[in-house]
């Protein structure tokens, strides 16, 4: 069974400031993320168990061929992702949305 995505407001910044640096620093990085994150959201609605579990009900999942890293939390009857942020980046980061 699919689940929905639901972007809270934070993931959708992330995304935005994600994808204009991509397109500054290369168009085709950018269009490269874009297709990948696509593919991997479409996987992410159909198995959200498929990915690692990274701190209590908090699961992760990178996002191919990048740095990128999906943080969300599978409920009844939705996939609510938090953040998306570079893998590098300290867990408090991600943790101060929850």
């Amino acid at each position: 069974m699919s689940r929905p995505l639901f972007f809270r407001t934070e993931a959708d910044s992330d995304l935005e400031e994600i994808r204009a640096y991509l397109l500054q620093e290369s168009p085709k990085a950018k269009r490269k993320f874009d297709r990948n994150f696509e593919t991997l959201t479409d996987a992410l609605m159909l198995m959200p168990y498929m990915y690692a579990k990274r701190w209590r009900a908090v699961r992760i999942v990178k996002v191919p061929g990048f740095k990128y890293v999906v943080y969300y939390i599978v409920t009844k009857h939705y996939i609510d992702v938090f953040a998306v942020m570079h893998g590098a980046r300290e867990a408090s980061a991600w943790k101060s949305r929850l």
